[in-house]
């Protein structure tokens, strides 16, 4: 009786190590691999690197829409709303648009929705009345967005 009981207690460790070490492999390989995605993300975007190491995939997923909004908003500003700006006031405003999108990936909820906000409110009117946008609406687009890519230290 007492070799049984033995023996089922080596193979209970043995078992509970062979589980043991399984665990820390997956561990350790997961551990890998999130380090080497964050470094080969880093090397083009180091703002969503550092969004993924701090706050994982929902980082991640923060960290891009963030950057989506501001990408989207750049481009409607650089291709539509510039236009509507005499030439001596787009270089400044140009760089607002540049810095936003630099720092997208660090942008917060609040950020996302008041940049939104701002789109709204230039879009609707000469969307509504087929027309480009004037001047001093884009002037109070980029005089919402400001503040948002001024906030942050661009990555």
């Amino acid at each position: 009786m007492a070799d049984n009981k033995k023996v089922v207690l080596w193979v209970a460790l043995g078992c509970g190590g062979l589980l043991f070490l399984s665990l820390a492999t997956c561990v350790g390989v997961g551990y890998y691999a999130k380090r080497k995605i964050t470094y080969e993300i880093g090397k083009d975007n180091p703002g969503l690197a550092e969004a993924i190491n701090k706050g994982g995939i929902t980082g991640a997923i923060k960290g891009s829409a963030g950057q989506l909004v501001a990408a989207g908003a750049s481009m409607y500003g650089s291709m539509v709303l510039l236009t509507a700006l005499p030439k001596e006031e787009q270089k400044a405003h140009m760089a607002v648009l540049e810095r936003l999108v630099k720092v997208g990936p660090q942008l917060t909820t609040e950020d996302i929705e008041a940049i939104g906000k701002a789109m709204e409110h230039v879009q609707k009117p000469h969307e509504a009345e087929k027309s480009q946008p004037t001047a001093d609406k884009v002037r109070a687009f980029f005089a919402e967005i400001t503040p948002i890519a001024e906030k942050y230290e661009p990555k």
